[in-house]
Parts: structure tokens; C-alpha cells; sequence
């Protein structure tokens, strides 16, 4: 008999976990298992290894690693689903080729994994006093690395006791290094445990901070002999003086959160001075000038405005030079400052003019469109919109404020739509309102309308109950509703299928009944009906008292 190799992902994944046959994979090829492995889209992923137990059992290592988004969500989900819940099951943070090659290299990615959630579990409730799931993830991978040395040494099988022996010995040697995870609710574990990663923490931080202060003193120096250093190098200058005090303040943080004493020495603390002033005295050495060829640059640039075309400049770049001239005037002195000095008043000058403009601009337009939706909703008054209407007058309302808050003093040729004229479509377009939803009760027009109700409306068309929200039930389903409604009203509770009696597979038409309140509304699929809508269908029908129509055989009509 032919052996069957293509399966849906069920399937292939049960018989991947139970050994039903040596390979086999998915109708897309995308997943496939060999011998004890299975894969996602390639031998390079292990989603998850079959292994031997010590007791003869089958246990399954799953590869925790994160993978593409249908592996995660597809693929993984099917093989857990396999996999027997009373079977071991192991959690990895990496599974490959390499990695089986090395079993103790498993444990030891196990026992990292925990101390690394360990660490930050610890951090984490230091800085927040509360507990975190880390913890949790800290004692799992701990868990997993302690069922690892009992897998691992069988796998690959192999007879040789001394390589078995050499295994396990190589196994729980890294298994010595896990450190232990203390409970829930031993505060003081956690906090000894934070405090020796803040210590841990600090070393490297004063390394690095000690590094970066001889980096800046040697920066500085190459500075200083730069004739002509350009803004990018000087800016860099800046950051790098800010990272510097970074690495001075994280470095004293750390100090009063691990609770040691502050490696920073005297000494070290005027290498940090020394080489600040050397670095800030480099900066300045050439600020003058810089700021003299800014200002140059941005009088240059202001030499092709005159009063003619004022209003054609653009208001950001003017923006942009005044803020140019104001930052290079501290360093200026003389008749220097005295030439910026007066070229920065007449820009801002100008600034304020170009601006002032821009805002009358807006305000006209703004006007401008005010005006035509007056216009817009007096011919909607004359088609009888007032919906359109008042929408228009509301929004040239809202046009003609926005106007002045640019120019409080904006010339307005028009009168806005009066509060008695608004109040006279209001009450118009409430009358149009009711006179479509009578309409639509009545079985005119289309049945979808929901813009005559946000909440859903009911109708009798034929032998159909209509929805305004585009849904039909049979007129049948009827007697069944309004026992269900005066049930809830006679217990006033809200009310489920199975407390109605009704079967999981009943239906209201093509929907499934969620809950009728003690109100009298119901849930039915999508649709959250009032009770009014009930009690108008049930005056149509004769019905007087709610629960005295008999309920039909079936609901579907």
C-alpha cells in the first residue's frame, strides 16, 4: 500500500508527534517533518525534535525562537496542538543543526535565558515595586535547562556508555551555572539580586565613562590645532561634551542604586574637568568668527529684500535666519554686534509684517468659504435639505470664527444664517425625519437606511420581519421573541439562549439570539434592538401582554 505523504497541518503534525511514518509534509510544502524533526519553510528552522526519555517515554524539545510571522502564527499553534499533553515538553531558546550538535550548548542558552529574565525581573520590580512576568520566564527556562540533562544525553541515540557519560557530565556542568530564582514574595532576594546587577552595571558604566573622558581630552586637542573646523565638527563637539555628562550622571546612578561606594576619584573627576574646559575652550576658540561669516551670510541673503517684494518672502527661511543672527550675537563684540544687532531688528521687523499678512490671508479665504456655504445652504432651503442646510450654516459659523481669530478685524459683507432661521430648519428637517422613518415603516423604500436611526429599526414586509441596519428574520420567529422578551421583563434579568430553552443550534433566522434584557431589548447577532421596536411589531400582531403568543417549532422559519 502506498504510503501517504501530503497531509493538511493536522494531521501532519499528529503523525510527526506520535511516529506514524518517517516524513511527510503540508499541501503548500511550506511544513514538513523528517524522522523525529519538524520544520517550518526549510531544514534551517526546527520548529520542534521528538526524543527519547530516560523512562522509555517520548518527550518533545520546541524551539522558543522567534520566526516569521506564519511560522508563529500558523505553524507553531498546529504542533503544540500535536503534541500529547502528558507527554515532557521542553522550551528552547534556539533549536538547530549546530546547536544538536552541542547538547550542552542547549542548557547553556537555557540557563542564560534565565539568568537574563532573572536579571531584568529583578530591575524591573526595583524600579516599579511590582511583579512582572519576567519572573515567571526566569523560572521556566530554569525549569527547561534542569529537564534538558536528563534528555539530552540520549539524543542522538547512541550506545556507547562512555559518550552518554560524557554528555551528562558536560550538561550539568553548565547546569551548575543557573542561579537559583527566588520566590514571589521574597522581596529581599529580589532587591539583592538588583542591587548586584546596579554593581555589575556600574563597572561597565566607569569603564566606559573613564574611556570617553580620555577620548574627549585627545578630541579636543585635534580641535584646537583645526584652523577652520566646519559646524558639523563643532556640533559633534557639542553632543559629544553631552554625552559625557550622560555617562557621569548614569554612572552616579548606578552607584546609589547598587548601594556600592563610587569608583570616581578625585583624580579621575579633574581628568573629566580638564578635558571639558579643554574641549569647551576649543569650541570657543573660533566662535567669533564663525558667528561674524553666519551673520555675513544671512545680511547676504537679506540684501535682495526690499520693500517691493516683502511680501513674497517666505516666513519659515526669514524665521530661520533670525534665529541664525540671534545665536551668533554673544559672540560678537564691537561694531560687529552693533552691525547684527540692527540687521536682526529689521528682519524681525520684517518677520512680523510677513506674518501678520499671512494671517490676513487666512482670514479672507477663511471669509471667503463662509461665504460660499451661506450661499450653499440657502439653495439647499430651497430644495427642502434642511439637513444640508443647517450643515452648511454650521460650518460657515465655524469658517467666519476661525477668520477672526487670525484678523479680529476682517471686513464680513454678509450676515450669517440667523438662530431663528436655524431653529426654524431644525424643527423642519425633525418633521422630514419622522415622515421618512413613517414611510419606511410603512414597507416604502429601500430597507438598509441607516441614517434614520443609529439604533436598528423593525418592519413588517410580507412574511419577513425587516431590520433599518439591512437584516430580515421570518415573521415565524415572532411568537418566540416576545415570550422570550416577557420572560425577561416577568424575572427582570437579562436573559441567555440556554436559560430560554432554546437549543445551541436555534437560530432567530440566520442569527444567533445572544440576550434579551430585562428591559425588553434584545442582542440578536450584530443588532442591539430596543424594546419599543419589539412592542410596535407585537401591537401589528395582536399581541397585547408580552409572553402570550406560543413559541413556533423551529425559528427558522
Amino acid at each position: 500500500m502506498r504510503q501517504k505523504n501530503v497531509f493538511d497541518r493536522d494531521a501532519l503534525c499528529h503523525a510527526w508527534a506520535h511516529g506514524l511514518q518517517d516524513s511527510g509534509r503540508d499541501k503548500a510544502g511550506s511544513m514538513f517533518f523528517t524522522g523525529s524533526r519538524l520544520y517550518s519553510y526549510g531544514s534551517h528552522y526546527i520548529i520542534a525534535l521528538r526524543v527519547p526519555m530516560p523512562d522509555g517515554s517520548i518527550g518533545y524539545i520546541v524551539n522558543g525562537e522567534q520566526s516569521t510571522m506564519t511560522t508563529e502564527s500558523k505553524h507553531k499553534p498546529h504542533a503544540r496542538r500535536a503534541i500529547p499533553s502528558y507527554a515532557v515538553q521542553v522550551r528552547v531558546p534556539s533549536l538547530n543543526d549546530g546547536a544538536l550538535r552541542n547538547p550542552a550548548g542547549i542548557v547553556a542558552a537555557c540557563v542564560n535565558a534565565s539568568t537574563t529574565a532573572r536579571n531584568d525581573a529583578s530591575v524591573t520590580r526595583a524600579g516599579t515595586m511590582k511583579r512582572s512576568g519576567l519572573e515567571s520566564s526566569a523560572r521556566a527556562w530554569a525549569d527547561s535547562a534542569r529537564a534538558l540533562v536528563d534528555i539530552l544525553p540520549a539524543y542522538p541515540t547512541s550506545s556507547d556508555a562512555a559518550t552518554l557519560r560524557a554528555h551528562r557530565a558536560a550538561l550539568r556542568k553548565e547546569l551548575r551555572r543557573l542561579a537559583p530564582v527566588p520566590g514571589m514574595d521574597d522581596a529581599a532576594a529580589w532587591s539583592r539580586i538588583a542591587a548586584d546587577v546596579y554593581a555589575a552595571q556600574l563597572a561597565d558604566a566607569f569603564k566606559a565613562y573613564a574611556q570617553r573622558i580620555e577620548w574627549l581630552a585627545n578630541e579636543a586637542h585635534a580641535l584646537s590645532m583645526d584652523a577652520t573646523p566646519t559646524d558639523y565638527r563643532i556640533a559633534d563637539a557639542e553632543r559629544s561634551l553631552a554625552d559625557l555628562d550622560t555617562r557621569r550622571k548614569n554612572t552616579a546612578r548606578l552607584v546609589r542604586l547598587s548601594g556600592k561606594r563610587s569608583p570616581i576619584t578625585a583624580k579621575l573627576a579633574k581628568s573629566h574637568g580638564a578635558a571639558v574646559s579643554a574641549m569647551r575652550a576649543a569650541i570657543d576658540a573660533g566662535a567669533e568668527q564663525r558667528a561674524s561669516n553666519a551673520v555675513a551670510e544671512c545680511a547676504r541673503q537679506w540684501s535682495t529684500v526690499t520693500a517691493e517684494n516683502e511680501g513674497k518672502v517666505n516666513a519659515q527661511s526669514l524665521q530661520g535666519r533670525v534665529r541664525t543672527v540671534t545665536e551668533a550675537l554673544p559672540h560678537l563684540t564691537g561694531d560687529a554686534y552693533a552691525a547684527a544687532s540692527d540687521l536682526l531688528n529689521r528682519m524681525d521687523g520684517c518677520l512680523q509684517r510677513v506674518r501678520e499678512a499671512n494671517r490676513r490671508s487666512v482670514a479672507i479665504d477663511k471669509v471667503e468659504e463662509a461665504r460660499g456655504l451661506i450661499r450653499n445652504a440657502r439653495e439647499s432651503e430651497l430644495r427642502l435639505r434642511y439637513d444640508n442646510a443647517i450643515s452648511h450654516a454650521n460650518r460657515a459659523r465655524s469658517c467666519l470664527e476661525q477668520a477672526r481669530a487670525q484678523w479680529p478685524d476682517v471686513p464680513v459683507s454678509f450676515e450669517l444664517i440667523s438662530s431663528a432661521t436655524l431653529e426654524d430648519w431644525y424643527r423642519l428637517e425633525l418633521a422630514e425625519q419622522f415622515a421618512r422613518v413613517a414611510a419606511w415603516r410603512r414597507g416604502e423604500g429601500m430597507q438598509s437606511q441607516y441614517h434614520l436611526s443609529p439604533t436598528p429599526m423593525l418592519r413588517i414586509v410580507g412574511d419577513t420581519i425587516q431590520t433599518s441596519h439591512g437584516a430580515s428574520v421570518p415573521l415565524s420567529v415572532a411568537p418566540i421573541m416576545w415570550r422570550a422578551i416577557g420572560a425577561a421583563r416577568r424575572l427582570n434579568r437579562d436573559l441567555g439562549p440556554a436559560a430560554l430553552g432554546l437549543r445551541s443550534d436555534q437560530r432567530i433566522g440566520h442569527f444567533e439570539l445572544r440576550t434579551v434584557r430585562a428591559d425588553g431589548s434584545c442582542v440578536i447577532g450584530c443588532h442591539d434592538i430596543p424594546a419599543a421596536e419589539f412592542e410596535r411589531i407585537a401591537a401589528q400582531l395582536g399581541y397585547v401582554n408580552a409572553g402570550e403568543a406560543l413559541p413556533v417549532e423551529s425559528t427558522n422559519g
